[in-house]
């Protein structure tokens, strides 16, 4: 439904009658707003079909997982003996401990600062980290986020360059809007976001997770002629394959401007919206023999493919979002 939709969105874009001659002296311009609009619907056909794909996948394997657990279930809920109860009783042991909040707290604080004084340098050197340092060009866009080792594993970067047929504004507000549904929130009126918090990261393909602490610090720049997103943060894994992690965590510095592109523009005076992403990933030691240790760069390889994935669902979503504002629009 949606796609049709958005042809008819794209028929009243078109011009006709008297302004046909105007039209063909604009090719040009018209025909790179088409292009941006047909690669959007693209990306939208092929997320429906990727998740009707995913969906029989789930469907298969919810029945084969429900045969296991009727198998389970008739081992869980069989009447005990008493000797299983007594041993249970007498050979477990339970206890809380009491954790000393207040050298927490006084870390947190201290990793905040620091998280603070970053984040004011990501802005500065935004542009130049997102447009100099891209491995491509920031005129072409990337069919997804590419991922490149900048230091032997010791500096991980993703950047993706995203086109989307919408104005600058819309899309930094879809951003911001997606950002806080992300975290459960509604939007805040600041333009400043410090939190700390659980993340757990789930590889469904390869039955892997890893569970992290988290503390963040991001800061959003609307200005007249961008929005420039930016976000540090200190992330300290405790799980990682079933197994407890400890000596490492890591350091993330993401940067997103968000302004048009003026390439694409057509001769109705549509400007769409160029959304460029640089997150980098960091890892640091507390013992040095830890770079050397296979699953530390298992970790550092799945906590950077985890940013890949997050950039491409985050894209999706604001699509999504500005795809459903135009359409409740044209009602």
């Amino acid at each position: 439904m949606k796609l049709k939709q958005l042809q008819i969105i794209r028929i009243k874009k078109k011009p006709t009658g008297a302004q046909h001659k105007k039209y063909r002296s604009n090719h040009t311009k018209s025909t790179g707003m088409s292009a941006v609009w047909k690669e959007f619907c693209i990306r939208q056909l092929e997320q429906r079909l990727r998740a009707e794909r995913e969906n029989i996948h789930l469907k298969k394997s919810c029945e084969r997982e429900m045969e296991v657990v009727k198998g389970l279930r008739k081992l869980l809920y069989r009447h005990p003996s008493q000797r299983d109860i007594m041993y249970l009783g007498e050979n477990t042991r339970t206890r809380r401990i009491d954790i000393p909040t207040g050298s927490l707290k006084q870390m947190a604080a201290m990793i905040f600062d620091e998280l603070s004084t970053g984040v004011e340098n990501s802005y500065r050197i935004a542009e130049v980290v997102i447009e100099i340092n891209s491995p491509v060009p920031t005129h072409k866009v990337t069919q997804k986020p590419l991922l490149r080792d900048a230091m032997n594993g010791m500096r991980m970067e993703v950047f993706d360059h995203h086109i989307l047929p919408f104005d600058m504004r819309a899309t930094g507000d879809a951003w911001w809007k997606h950002w806080h549904n992300y975290r459960g929130q509604s939007c805040e009126a600041g333009n400043v976001v410090a939190e700390s918090f659980g993340l757990e990261f789930t590889d469904v393909m390869a039955n892997t997770t890893a569970t992290f602490y988290v503390q963040q610090i991001l800061h959003r720049h609307v200005e007249d002629h961008r929005t420039v997103i930016v976000w540090n943060a200190y992330i300290e894994p405790f799980m990682f394959e079933n197994e407890r992690v400890s000596g490492v965590y890591f350091l993330e510095q993401s940067h997103v401007i968000i302004k048009p592109d003026d390439q694409y523009s057509s001769s109705e005076g549509a400007v769409p919206t160029r959304m460029s992403t640089c997150e980098i990933i960091s890892p640091h030691f507390l013992d040095p023999k830890l770079k050397e240790d296979p699953k530390i760069t298992a970790l550092t390889d799945f906590v950077a493919s985890s940013l890949s994935s997050n950039i491409m669902m985050r894209n999706e979503k604001i699509e999504d979002m500005l795809l459903d504002q135009s359409l409740r629009q044209r009602r």
